[in-house]
């Protein structure tokens, strides 16, 4: 496999701590997107709810949240793209690991 100096690697499977990283940005990503489908989602299948906390605001993914690949690029920190599978909308997830250690969403984006 070559790699392309400053480019993304290709995705592979994402580790338990990538996984950690996304999943605790699952309620701003819910934000991000149409947050009227969850809406939708929430009154039709409440029994079924998951609730995801973001900081002190909670947000609904209704049916999953599910993570099925990543890719990294280095930067000043690592950039992470994420393939995302919430509520049946197939997504790509971009989040800046700083190089203090902290997290940022940069981008939400349907597939």
């Amino acid at each position: 496999m070559s790699k392309i100096v400053g480019g993304f690697t290709s995705f592979r499977e994402a580790d338990q701590k990538e996984v950690g990283i996304v999943t605790k940005f699952a309620g701003d990503i819910a934000k991000k997107i149409d947050a009227a489908e969850f809406k939708y989602f929430f009154s039709h299948f409440r029994n079924d709810v998951i609730f995801l906390s973001s900081k002190a605001n909670m947000h609904v993914f209704s049916r999953s949240f599910e993570v099925k690949g990543v890719k990294t690029q280095v930067v000043a920190g690592i950039n992470y793209t994420f393939k995302v599978v919430a509520d049946s909308q197939d997504l790509h997830v971009t989040i800046w690991g700083k190089l203090d250690q902290t997290h940022e969403l940069t981008k939400v984006e349907k597939a």
